[in-house]
């Protein structure tokens, strides 16, 4: 299963990266302000997205290869939508 989320009320680029549980997730088709994130396994991560100096972090949890749940860290900052 895979999740998208995308950087709410932002233009500049984002650099994306997983800071914790890099056995659990993968990132893919990082794109200027969006991301999409696949399970790899059952377990726990997080995923950082960095404008500038500013960080913004969402947790995700994936229960096993075909549900992922995540936990936005600053409320309002990404938007998500799961796909096949």
């Amino acid at each position: 299963k895979t999740v998208k989320i995308k950087l709410q009320n932002n233009k500049k680029k984002v650099k994306w990266t997983v800071t914790s549980g890099k056995k659990n997730v993968t990132l893919s088709k990082k794109k200027k302000t969006e991301v999409t994130i696949k399970g790899k396994k059952a377990g726990k991560a997080k995923v950082q997205a960095k404008v500038g100096k500013k960080k913004y972090v969402c947790k995700v949890t994936v229960k096993n290869t075909n549900k992922i749940g995540l936990r936005i860290a600053e409320r309002g900052k990404f938007r998500h939508r799961e796909m096949l």
